[in-house]
């Protein structure tokens, strides 16, 4: 039997930004504990493995290294969408 951790990534290019992917879902099926999957920031083409939580509506996660802001939206659309 073979298992697989599903990674979903999704990108700010959606919105017109035109930086390359910046958020990844990873969501392992035997993972009691996180068994939503967890979001990780991938800044400077580089994967930060600090899980992040989904933010308030009204207040967004902005990266201290690349400045990017992610919206609960963007965390929503990683969950939903394959590879970008």
């Amino acid at each position: 039997m073979q298992l697989e951790i599903r990674t979903r990534y999704t990108s700010t290019e959606e919105r017109g930004s035109g930086n390359l992917m910046v958020l990844v879902y990873e969501s392992d099926p035997l993972d009691d504990e996180h068994a939503r999957g967890r979001f990780y920031h991938v800044c400077r083409g580089r994967i930060d493995q600090t899980p992040l939580n989904v933010p308030e509506p009204d207040r967004p996660y902005e990266c201290p290294q690349c400045g990017i802001d992610l919206e609960a939206e963007d965390f929503f659309m990683a969950l939903q969408k394959g590879s970008v």
